[in-house]
């Protein structure tokens, strides 16, 4: 997800999010709920989205994306850093 400002509520979640040349980059689809925090909004890349309407498409379900194998492990023992 790519972090925007600007206020994503209900009525416009799901909705188009364009550049200046008005291009379709991607899918508004929900914000921050805090005291602290206002205006953040959250966008599905385009590409992502493209991936999921093909990906439904050809196997008419979403597979989802491959995985590179790579696990990550936190070293919290001070030995182990």
């Amino acid at each position: 997800a790519v972090q925007i400002d600007a206020a994503i509520n209900p009525g416009n979640s799901g909705g188009p999010v364009v550049n200046e040349a008005l291009e379709l980059v991607g899918v508004a689809f929900q914000s921050l709920s805090s005291d602290d925090v206002e205006n953040i909004g959250y966008v599905v890349p385009i590409t992502v989205v493209e991936h999921f309407l093909e990906d439904t498409r050809r196997h008419g379900r979403y597979t989802g994306f491959c995985a590179c194998g790579v696990r990550l492990q936190t070293l919290e023992s001070a030995a182990m850093r």
